[in-house]
């Protein structure tokens, strides 16, 4: 074994250690903000689950098999999933009533297409919403060519084709990591995720830009297959395609750069042969460019504000209150003052002095606490968004919105499900340090990377959704190698 492998074999031997303690976390410092349950309640329920998940993978495994007519298959599943969302799209929508970002951005693009009116000062304070903003106007515009004036329901449908895309994706990708049989299981965990479904009715930056995590993710697979067959050309190809889905994605939601740097870890780690340097240069030049040219051409084609900008480490001063997530008193602190230099001072001593105040010992609480909130809501937060402005209120919400009266069956099941999945993870990646299989470790270090990322952001469970595909990957290797070897 040479040095890089025993890198990789460490990593998975530390993030199958990190996915425990997410679990135990989880177990007894629970903290779902729709949920309030009792560890012993919540224990039994998440073993139930696990019961019925390794039984149900038992079952496939001795009875199931490899699909002989595949796209028939996942046409059905495709076309019966599709409805579904259709349906979660009419009976869960939401008022574009702007009480926060996705239905802001909404009005400011229809307002745009409808009344040529331009868009507000609210991008000067959120410039990473524009990219976004642009995306709404192109599409509204094309469909307003033909006379369309409600852009909602067009919208949703939007973003249900992107999850769907997602989910094809993690289906080609399961196929290519535990073999035709299995990659069917892996895509019922992507159908019965509660996340993926309920964020249908809200088409913003966390789903929309699935399709690039997931297509690169996809690339990247066979990228590191060419270069394993030294095919150094088509590996480069591979690799600035997917370079570009990353920018892509990274533009429309930042967080999507992890990938990027998970990517670039891989190919100085794993790939091989002489022209790796010139993958990871053109990789990183691709990547910048593209990235940093789509956020300047889309800044460039706003109106010049007077609004003095939020710095980025007003982000990091939030995350360290409480459980890290949004607190509106740090929001209205740093506006406060009027300059952006001054906002930016303000948040930096800000930052040093809670770092200060909280000790050693202090700090490692919070991150605990932080974790806590961001991996034990197995819906990603999707209640409270439906909860917004719901544009008919009917006795779907009664199973779905906070404090709703069976609102607690989806939480039990939703997070007894994560749980679930974190110890497959777990198992997936103590697997692979064992048997050197290193085809997913690049999905762990993203899937690490983000949830180190949100440990210094502001913190909600909400911005792991465009990871979920990768994270539901990587838990259905797990779930297949616990129950028999991996079928090729």
């Amino acid at each position: 074994m040479n040095k890089r492998e025993k890198l990789y074999r460490i990593f998975n031997y530390g993030f199958s250690a990190w996915m425990l303690l997410l679990v135990v976390i989880s177990l007894f410092s629970h903290d779902n903000p729709f949920l309030n349950p009792t560890t012993s309640k919540f224990l039994l329920i998440s073993v139930c689950a696990g019961a019925v998940l390794l039984g149900a993978a038992y079952l496939w495994h001795k009875k199931g098999q490899a699909p002989k007519r595949e796209w028939r298959l996942l046409g059905v599943l495709f076309g019966i999933y599709f409805l579904l969302q259709l349906f979660v799209a009419v009976k869960l929508q939401v008022l574009p009533i702007p009480t926060w970002d996705y239905p802001i951005v909404y009005c400011e693009a229809a307002n745009r297409v409808l009344s040529g009116i331009p868009p507000t000062d609210y991008f000067a304070n959120f410039p990473n919403n524009t990219p976004y903003y642009w995306l709404l106007c192109g599409y509204f515009t094309v469909l307003h060519w033909f006379g369309v004036q409600d852009f909602m329901m067009p919208l949703l449908v939007l973003n249900s084709l992107c999850i769907d895309a997602a989910l094809l994706m993690l289906y080609k990708m399961a196929k290519r990591v535990v073999g035709a049989k299995w990659a069917v299981p892996v895509l019922l965990l992507g159908f019965f995720s509660p996340a993926l479904l309920l964020y249908v009715p809200i088409a913003y930056t966390d789903t929309l830009s699935l399709p690039f995590v997931c297509g690169a993710a996809y690339v990247w697979l066979l990228a590191r297959e060419a270069n394993q067959n030294e095919n150094t050309q088509k590996a480069i190809w591979l690799g600035l395609l997917a370079a570009t889905l990353t920018a892509m994605g990274a533009a429309l939601k930042m967080s999507v750069a992890v990938l990027a740097i998970a990517f670039l870890l891989d190919a100085l780690i794993f790939w091989r042969g002489k022209a790796t340097l010139k993958c990871i240069v053109t990789f990183v030049l691709c990547f910048a460019v593209l990235l940093g040219g789509i956020n300047k051409t889309a800044q460039k084609a706003m109106p010049v504000y007077d609004t003095a900008g939020i710095p980025h480490t007003h982000w990091v001063m939030m995350g360290l209150h409480g459980d890290g997530s949004y607190y509106n008193d740090d929001y209205e602190l740093t506006l406060s003052y009027d300059t952006y230099e001054e906002r930016a001072a303000f948040t930096k001593q800000e930052i040093v002095r809670r770092v200060k105040e909280m000790g050693p010992i202090g700090l490692l609480a919070h991150f605990k606490e932080k974790l806590a909130f961001m991996i034990s809501d197995g819906t990603y937060y999707a209640p409270a968004k439906i909860d917004r402005c719901a544009k008919k209120p009917c006795v779907w919400h009664r199973f779905v919105v906070p404090n709703g009266q069976y609102t607690g069956f989806l939480c039990y099941l939703a997070d007894a499900l994560q749980i679930c999945l974190l110890a497959f993870c777990a198992v997936g990646s103590w697997r692979a340090a064992k048997t050197g299989e290193n085809t997913l470790t690049v999905y762990r270090m993203a899937w690490f990377g983000l949830m180190l990322f949100l440990l210094l952001w502001e913190n909600r469970s909400r911005y792991l959704v465009n990871f979920i595909p990768l994270f539901l990957l990587c838990a259905g290797e797990g779930l297949c190698v616990s129950t028999v070897r991996k079928e090729k």
